[in-house]
């Protein structure tokens, strides 16, 4: 297993969390993607469509047994400023492994929420932001769970 690294944040913006550089340390599965180094099961693909924050919420939890949104930092967890893939049909380049499948490039995460405000995590430059709960527009829900011991 390679190292982990973790680069100090400069205004909510990261360079790289864990694993860096190592786009093959995700292993694909179907429609799962697992990290062996966080020990976190993510969904290949994001929900596809505009979403606002309960509605992303409801979402994941409706994938399936442990299936949640992430926390920030684990979803700032799959950003690594030397990886690279489309997001979308827009020009954006998230910086996240190719094996993932992603439609846009702004993602909800669930902690620092609250019934009018949720935080974003985007892809492109590993912020985490917060916005209306209720805005939707180029929103998505990437869905996590911690691995099932075998």
């Amino acid at each position: 297993m390679g190292k982990i690294v973790l680069y100090a944040s400069v205004a909510f913006s990261i360079v790289c969390l864990y694993g860096c550089g190592q786009s093959d340390r995700f292993q694909v599965g179907g429609d799962v993607i697992t990290d062996p180094i966080t020990g976190l099961e993510w969904k290949r693909e994001d929900n596809g469509a505009d979403i606002n924050f309960k509605d992303a919420m409801s979402y994941c939890s409706s994938q399936g047994s442990g299936w949640r949104l992430p926390i920030g930092e684990e979803l700032r967890g799959l950003y690594d400023v030397s990886l690279s893939t489309k997001c979308g049909h827009s020009d954006r380049t998230c910086r996240t492994s190719s094996k993932f499948k992603l439609t846009k490039s702004v993602f909800w995460v669930s902690d620092g929420a609250s019934l009018s405000e949720a935080n974003v995590v985007y892809l492109v430059d590993g912020s985490l932001k917060g916005t209306a709960a209720g805005d939707k527009l180029s929103r998505r829900a990437l869905c996590v769970r911690h691995t099932t011991p075998r």
